[in-house]
């Protein structure tokens, strides 16, 4: 079963203003977690500049794998 049916991304930005506006650089916090419980299963705190990056090759594994694969792939990420 994909991933995707059991996993969702969660990604809050550290402040509405773009990138290249804000006055320092912000960190956001990308979590992953289980549509079923809504308990978090992964979480990371990312820099701002490379947040979207992130997000988009997270949510590209989430549709790609199994949940065991996705699991296993970014749960050795540490912080990118």
């Amino acid at each position: 079963m994909s991933a995707g049916r059991e996993l969702s991304v969660v990604h809050r930005r550290a402040s509405r203003l773009p990138v290249f506006l804000q006055p320092e650089p912000g960190v956001d916090q990308v979590e992953v977690t289980e549509v079923a419980s809504g308990e978090v299963v992964l979480f990371w705190d990312v820099p701002s500049e490379e947040a979207k990056r992130f997000v988009r090759a997270l949510r590209a594994d989430l549709a790609a794998l199994d949940t065991e694969e996705l699991l296993d792939r970014w749960g050795a990420i540490e912080a990118p």
